[in-house]
């Protein structure tokens, strides 16, 4: 259920999914049978990936930098990028 928009429930098939962006307020229903997956994907383009190591600057002492290659899809591919 997504509040901000209403009282409708959604419920994936089998096997399939719900994909909504993060910023969306969300609320999920308890399970009452079965079991209930998550799969937690950050998707961006490679311009967000520049803007996200610029902002590295802005970290704290001892917060972990932004590198961007483990969390590319085909990380090979970003060898050249680094």
């Amino acid at each position: 259920m997504f509040p901000e928009f209403g009282r409708k429930a959604y419920r994936a098939p089998y096997g399939g999914a719900l994909v909504f962006s993060c910023g969306a307020l969300h609320q999920v229903a308890p399970i009452t049978r079965g079991r209930r997956y998550a799969f937690l994907a950050f998707l961006y383009s490679e311009a967000d990936a520049t803007r996200r190591k610029a902002n590295n600057a802005r970290l704290r002492d001892g917060e972990t930098l932004y590198g961007g290659a483990g969390d590319r899809l085909i990380p090979e591919a970003a060898s050249s990028d680094e």
